[in-house]
């Protein structure tokens, strides 16, 4: 059966394609929905994004992402060999060096070694770190001290300093903070945990993504303020959080976050408030 990896240029021709794939499996592909709907709406601008699928025979099977800031993600479907002949596509276009790369362990791996080899000099991939994807199955409650708010304009100084604190501690670009605070502020989907008149620490979520009458919600990012930490905050606002967004919803939906592997503070208040791991994303960046 005949391979071919093709990019497409138009997110929301991109989104009609692999429709079928990504139903298949909403958690894994979330990202990617989530970012292709942005774009195709107009929230994003289109030359930030680029698309590519992987067809064999007429069935795709496998998609791809690029962004400028955060680089390649490919879907939980991409095959090894794929992988790699992707890894040579991307060092033949005109994009810069990847800031990074994330995929499942095998496939990122051969996406790696295909795209580092085709580089001039070679670079060298460089594990950055492996983030595990939890889905809520049961939400449990939490009686930590507080109350979740929706984030007002008078937060906004507060809240950009800490999403920049955010991306430095996980080693993010530092870019993605102020249009991340715009256009959450714009959406409305930040929170503030409120504990005796004082905010301690903010919760947001991802655009959603509906297929076939069931809606994904990714929350995203978590943060307490360092000096509250270890006090169930983090449980609490994600279980929040959780119940708002599904009590606000006509649908079925399902709840799904990133956690980084090695913080087992983090794994713990999730798995505490009904979160199961789903399954995990290797990310990689590169050096000369």
């Amino acid at each position: 059966m005949a391979t071919s990896i093709q990019e497409i240029f138009d997110p929301s021709h991109f989104l009609d394609l692999t429709s079928t794939l990504r139903r298949g499996d909403p958690i894994g592909t979330n990202q990617i929905g989530t970012r292709a709907h942005a774009t195709a709406s107009g929230d994003l601008p289109k030359e930030d994004t680029r698309f590519w699928v992987v067809q064999h025979g007429n069935c795709i099977v496998a998609v791809a992402m690029w962004t400028s800031l955060t680089g390649i993600y490919l879907s939980p479907t991409f095959s090894p060999s794929d992988a790699a002949t992707l890894g040579r596509i991307v060092s033949e276009v005109a994009i810069n060096q990847l800031p990074q790369a994330s995929g499942p362990a095998a496939s990122i791996h051969s996406f790696n070694e295909g795209y580092c080899k085709a580089q001039s000099p070679a670079l060298t991939p460089q594990w950055k770190e492996t983030l595990l994807v939890y889905v809520l199955k049961t939400l449990k409650s939490n009686p930590a001290n507080g109350s979740l708010l929706q984030a007002t304009d008078a937060d906004s100084d507060l809240l950009k300093a800490w999403i920049v604190q955010f991306c430095d501690a996980l080693h993010y670009p530092v870019e993605m903070a102020e249009p991340f605070h715009r256009r959450s502020m714009e959406r409305k989907s930040l929170h503030v945990w409120h504990v005796d008149g004082s905010i301690v620490g903010f919760v947001g979520y991802h655009p959603p993504v509906v297929h076939d009458g069931e809606t994904i919600f990714r929350i995203g990012p978590v943060y307490v303020t360092p000096q509250e930490r270890r006090k169930g905050y983090s449980s609490a606002m994600t279980a929040a959080l959780s119940q708002y967004l599904q009590d606000g919803c006509h649908i079925p939906s399902r709840v799904m976050l990133f956690a980084d592997a090695m913080n087992p503070a983090s794994n713990k208040a999730y798995q505490n408030v009904g979160f199961v791991q789903h399954s995990e994303v290797g990310v990689y960046t590169f050096v000369k």
